[in-house]
């Protein structure tokens, strides 16, 4: 976040949906819904919506941490139009880390 409250960025994930309403997963999708600053996934439609008709992500439109390890890290996909959903994260190949440097394109497939 900046100086005046705006989300920068963010990624929304979670290794299964059990996990959904540990570690706070739930709380920061909400907030991230409230601000704006994660979107309905283009695949599926929005899950959740609070009384005041904000969308609340659920589980199915956060990105899965399964498969990710020390060295297969979730990275954005630079190739696609910036944009806060799961559709524009993966996981990157064993070996293939990247923080710091520029995303690698290598994906995992399980």
């Amino acid at each position: 976040m900046d100086q005046d409250d705006r989300i920068i960025d963010a990624v929304l994930f979670c290794e299964k949906p059990a996990d959904w309403n540990k570690y706070n997963t739930a709380a920061a999708a909400e907030f991230l819904g409230r601000k704006k600053a994660w979107l309905p996934s283009v695949l599926s439609p929005p899950t959740g919506n609070d009384a005041g008709g904000v969308w609340i992500p659920g589980p199915a439109e956060a990105v899965s941490s399964a498969g990710t390890t020390a060295t297969r890290t979730i990275c954005r996909d630079e190739s696609l139009p910036a944009s806060p959903r799961a559709g524009n994260w993966y996981i990157t190949a064993n070996s293939s880390a990247s923080p710091g440097a520029a995303n690698s394109t290598k994906r995992y497939v399980p």
